[in-house]
């Protein structure tokens, strides 16, 4: 989450189309989701030194068909009527890229969760 919205925030002012490429909540928060379930569950598949219950093969397979849902998720979240999937202002992107940022900061601190990026 946090990094799609900063990543629409910083990019509408570097775009000449202003809102015209970049994604609605509705649809950074479906990629969240989908990216925040799949993507610990990607890491247990390849986490060496693990007895793993798939062989290799299949754990590629089973990457593979995630990042195919997942960009799918991604690609058509821009189909999704504006009403339900509103643009909002670059500065409401970056101030809850900010606010994920805090909130994954304090998660982190008071749950002892160690690793990760924040």
């Amino acid at each position: 989450f946090v990094i799609f919205t900063f990543l629409y925030g910083i990019t509408f002012f570097f775009s000449k189309n202003s809102a015209r490429g970049m994604m609605g909540i509705t649809g950074i928060v479906l990629s969240s989701i989908i990216a925040g379930l799949g993507i610990p569950a990607l890491t247990m598949l390849i986490q060496p030194g693990v007895k793993h219950k798939y062989p290799l093969w299949l754990r590629i397979i089973f990457m593979v068909l995630f990042f195919v849902v997942w960009m799918g998720v991604f690609f058509s979240a821009s189909l999704i009527p504006a009403v339900i999937n509103p643009v909002l202002n670059p500065y409401v992107y970056i101030a809850l890229g900010a606010v994920g940022v805090v909130g994954a900061f304090f998660v982190k601190r008071n749950f002892q969760i160690t690793g990760g990026l924040f």
